[in-house]
């Protein structure tokens, strides 16, 4: 496989790995966030003359690596067998005046103009020129930005809380800068007036990274890492580089993992979850079973794309227990005299698949 430069140097410069040499010590990516941050309306459009076309009803996505305490987000990467794709089925909106691909450089003032607040970016952790990008329903409402356009009022409950209230932005440090490896030609599509339909920004050879890994702004550790602005139909695939300090690096894929890589279904949007799986192993079918005898029943259980949250027991359709561990297990005392037991198991995306009906008689000792 041959490399372009850039990627060579996003190699040595954050420690870039292919994935047959990295070992993994734990899983530290617990998800990826969607946020529905906006919703246009009308008066949007009408208002936002000077600063582009903003489709009525165009919908604003940011996007949060979600990580365990003491990590880093280090770099969105596409590689062969592995690209790197955010697209949609119209366009992606940017302001043409005082817009950008990267909010780094979008100045703190200039975020109450007109439609700046809903550009199309990448991003290691800002929202601007020095804010954090975070969750709406993590901000306190402290210095909410208030649009002086009067644009931004929608309260469209489709975004949740609305922006008038709390805008998904903090002050909190230096925020973390964007590098960008060889992706110079595809960030175009999120710029203002790039006259795109069917837009894709896509890479197999390139990534946004942060050379000193980003943590989040909160004890919570989400990093946001993009937000794009559009009326069609937001699609993406991700591939993740995090790392703890002193610790190895570990990549998340969207899907074809090989080696170490861990496959995450929330790297996929729309999200698209393989049911889990379940089996009884035990009691058998049709078994007779002495009244007041303690029974172990034992299933099997698993996820293709995920893993398995619990499983929960069910005795005549009422829940008697539940197990997050394998072997998945519960121990009932049996009583009768005829009883149908079932199980279901839901795995991390909350998808649950109900298993077969396992009849058996409980008589008493004569």
């Amino acid at each position: 496989m041959k490399l372009s430069v850039n990627m060579k140097r996003l190699i040595c410069g954050i420690g870039f790995v292919l994935s047959g040499f990295i070992t993994l010590a734990q899983h530290g990516l617990e998800n990826i966030i969607v946020e529905k941050y906006y919703v246009s309306s009308a008066k949007d459009t009408a208002l936002s003359s000077l600063g582009g076309k903003l489709p009525i009803g165009s919908t604003t996505y940011r996007i949060y690596v979600d990580m365990l305490p003491g990590y880093k987000f280090q770099a969105a990467f596409g590689i062969p067998g592995h690209e790197l794709r955010l697209a949609t089925t119209t366009k992606f909106f940017n302001n043409e005046d005082k817009g950008a691909t990267i909010p780094n450089i979008i100045p703190d003032h200039n975020l109450p103009n007109n439609s700046v607040m809903l550009d199309s970016w990448i991003s290691t952790g800002a929202a601007s020129e020095s804010n954090f990008g975070i969750l709406k329903s993590e901000d306190d409402g402290m210095g909410t930005t208030v649009n002086s356009n009067g644009l931004l009022q929608n309260d469209n409950p489709i975004a949740g809380i609305a922006l008038k209230n709390q805008d998904g932005f903090i002050i909190n440090g230096d925020v973390p800068k964007v590098t960008a490896f060889a992706i110079d030609s595809a960030l175009k599509v999120f710029g203002n007036n790039n006259g795109n339909s069917n837009a894709v920004f896509s890479t197999s050879n390139g990534s946004w990274a942060c050379m000193n890994g980003s943590q989040g702004p909160t004890a919570d550790n989400k990093v946001l890492i993009a937000q794009v602005t559009t009326d069609g139909i937001f699609s993406f695939e991700l591939n993740i580089q995090i790392r703890k300090d002193g610790g190895a690096v570990e990549q998340y894929v969207a899907k074809n993992p090989k080696g170490k890589e861990i496959q995450l279904a929330t790297l996929t949007y729309p999200l698209t979850d393989i049911a889990p799986q379940i089996k009884f192993i035990n009691p058998r079918k049709n078994k007779a079973i002495l009244n007041g005898t303690i029974v172990p029943i034992r299933v099997s259980a698993s996820d293709k794309d995920g893993n398995v949250s619990f499983v929960a027991f069910f005795v005549n359709k009422i829940k008697v227990g539940e197990d997050n561990s394998a072997p998945f297990q519960f121990d009932w005392t049996a009583t009768g005299p005829e009883v149908d037991i079932e199980a279901t198991v839901t795995d991390n995306l909350g998808l649950t698949t109900r298993s077969a009906s396992i009849k058996i008689t409980v008589f008493d000792k004569k």
